[in-house]
C-alpha cells in the first residue's frame, strides 16, 4: 500500500532554474503602445517560483496566468512573461535584475543503506540543503531618440518687397533606428523685423501631406508651438512632421 501511494504521489521537485533566454532587447509595440521584451520562459519545475524585482516603471506581463505586475513579481516554474515599459523609460540604458534565486531551496536525496547480510537492504531519504545556481536577467531599453529639423523658405536669399508673402516649411524625423521620440513639440519665432506670421496659416502635416487634424496649434505673436502627436518612429519607419506657415 506504501509504494503505491509513493508511486503515485508528484515528482520530487527540482531546485534548479532558467530563462529560456538571458538578454533581452526592448521593441516598440504600436498595438499597446509600448516598448516590451520578447516573451521567455522560466524554464524548471512549476512547483518552483522566483520573485523578480522590478524597478518603477516596469510591468511583468505573465502571459500564462494572464497577469500584469510591477513591483516585486512571482513568476513560477513554466511561466511564459515579458516586460513592457513607457518609450520614454530607460532610454539607451540596460537593466538587470542582479541574482535571482528560487523558493525553494531544500531537494531529496536517497539513500540505500545495505545490511551486509541476507536480509532485505533498508531504504531510507533525507532532505538535503542545497544552493541553486543564480539566474539573472537582463534588458536592453529602446536608445534615446534625436530629433532633426530642417528649414527651408519658398524665396530664400532673395529681396522681399513690402506686402510679400513668404512660405516657411520645416521638416522634423526622428533619426535613430528604432527609438521613439514621444510627445514631439515643435515652435518657432520669426525674428526677421518687417515679417509678421500669418496666424491661420499655421499647418502640420504627416509624411504624406496629409493635415493632422488632432494637433494642437498655439499662436501668439510671431512665435507658434505645436504638439504633434504622440509617436514618432525612426527612419525606417519613414515617418516625419512638416510644419508649413
Amino acid at each position: 500500500m506504501y509504494a503505491d501511494y509513493v508511486k503515485n504521489l508528484p515528482d520530487i521537485p527540482d531546485a534548479e532554474l532558467a530563462f529560456s533566454e538571458n538578454g533581452l532587447t526592448a521593441y516598440y509595440d504600436r498595438e499597446q503602445k509600448c516598448q516590451r521584451t520578447q516573451n521567455i520562459r522560466l524554464v524548471g519545475d512549476t512547483a518552483n517560483s522566483i520573485t523578480v524585482p522590478l524597478p518603477d516603471g516596469v510591468m511583468l506581463v505573465n502571459e500564462t496566468r494572464g497577469t500584469s505586475e510591477s513591483g516585486n513579481v512571482k513568476v513560477s516554474g513554466g511561466d511564459t512573461f515579458y516586460l513592457r515599459a513607457d518609450v520614454a523609460y530607460g532610454n539607451g540604458t540596460t537593466w538587470s535584475s542582479g541574482e535571482i534565486r528560487g523558493e525553494i531551496a531544500k531537494s531529496w536525496k536517497i539513500l540505500l543503506v545495505k545490511t551486509g547480510n541476507g536480509s532485505q537492504d533498508i531504504g531510507t531519504a533525507s532532505m538535503q540543503q542545497i544552493i541553486s545556481s543564480p539566474i539573472e536577467l537582463q534588458v536592453k531599453w529602446l536608445d534615446k531618440p534625436e530629433l532633426q529639423v530642417e528649414k527651408n523658405a519658398d524665396k530664400s536669399g532673395k529681396t522681399y518687397k513690402l506686402g510679400d508673402i513668404i512660405t516657411y516649411t520645416l521638416d522634423v524625423t526622428q533619426q535613430i533606428e528604432k527609438a521613439i521620440a514621444k510627445n514631439v513639440v515643435i515652435t518657432d519665432t520669426i525674428l526677421t523685423e518687417g515679417v509678421k506670421l500669418q496666424k491661420n496659416s499655421v499647418i502640420l502635416l504627416n509624411e504624406n501631406g496629409e493635415k493632422i487634424p488632432d494637433a494642437k496649434i498655439t499662436v501668439q505673436g510671431n512665435s507658434y508651438t505645436i504638439h504633434a502627436g504622440e509617436f514618432l518612429e525612426g527612419p525606417e519607419s519613414g515617418q516625419k512632421y512638416t510644419v508649413e506657415y
